[in-house]
């Protein structure tokens, strides 16, 4: 007897590694496979070894649940990470599910771009199917195609679905000065159409002392070239454009890539 499917209703990112070719091209089999380990295959544990490190109980219970809940799916350069709504979710934990997504995305964003693996996705929102390693449904192939079509190093959110998500959740409401912090409003260069104002996720966000980047030129520059890859001229546009967006971020917020910036707790 066939197996009956069952969708699940949620929030939905892809993401994939820019300049993956040119790395696995430049780097012999074993440091490849130690570099994708380290950073990509042991991404859940790392990001949430993050928020360990930044919350302390009662808070580190809260942020704990809603992250050991998501669904992480890593195959080749990609991630797919889902969280699904519950039905004795209420409305103000739906909102609180959708800020730590997105805390998630932007510390693993964070974690990858200090590790020389600059990413770029899209999130949305919407009925999907994953089991083991196959997946199905529009918002999975409408955050990939949103995320193809970046030219840059960024996290977007789909203006459609997510906002929707965002006004019948009442997150900005419900947790102002973290979405303020997370969600940028910005002019994003895409791949042979004009550009498009959209809701970027921060850069730099939760902050740790370790993080610093006092030339934003140059270390945008050095996390596209770690790790031997090649910075081709489809890249250097790419790179051009991140640095921009960085500038931007750090405009919004001069603290940006400083040491000790503060950290909002979000409450329960």
């Amino acid at each position: 007897m066939e197996t009956e499917i069952k969708t699940q209703e949620g929030m939905v990112a892809f993401l994939d590694i820019l300049g993956y070719s040119s790395f696995l091209q430049n780097n012999e089999p074993e440091e490849a496979a130690k570099t994708v380990r380290n950073h990509l295959l042991n991404a859940p544990e790392n990001t949430k070894k993050v928020f360990e490190q930044l919350y302390k109980d009662p808070t580190a219970t809260v942020v704990k649940k809603h992250v050991d809940s998501f669904r992480w799916l890593i195959f080749s350069d990609t991630i797919l990470l889902t969280n699904s709504y519950q039905p004795e979710d209420s409305q103000k934990t739906k909102a609180l599910r959708w800020l730590m997504f997105l805390m998630t995305l932007a510390t693993l964003y964070r974690n990858l771009f200090c590790n020389g693996l600059p990413i770029r996705g899209a999130v949305s929102y919407g009925k999907y199917f994953v089991e083991e390693h196959c997946f199905a449904g529009r918002s999975i192939i409408g955050a990939y195609q949103l995320s193809n079509s970046l030219n840059l190093a960024g996290i977007v959110l789909d203006r459609k679905s997510v906002k929707e998500a965002f006004e019948t959740l009442e997150v900005t409401r419900h947790y102002p000065k973290v979405t303020a912090l997370l969600v940028l409003e910005y002019l994003v260069p895409l791949k042979n159409q004009d550009p498009q104002s959209m809701h970027v996720l921060s850069p730099m966000f939760p902050q740790t002392p370790r993080l610093q980047l006092s030339d934003i030129r140059q270390g945008v520059a050095e996390c596209f070239w770690k790790h031997k890859k090649d910075l081709r001229p489809e890249v250097l546009e790419k790179i051009h454009n991140t640095e921009f967006f960085f500038r931007f971020a750090k405009m919004t917020d001069p603290k940006m890539f400083e040491k000790g910036c503060e950290i909002i707790q979000p409450r329960s």
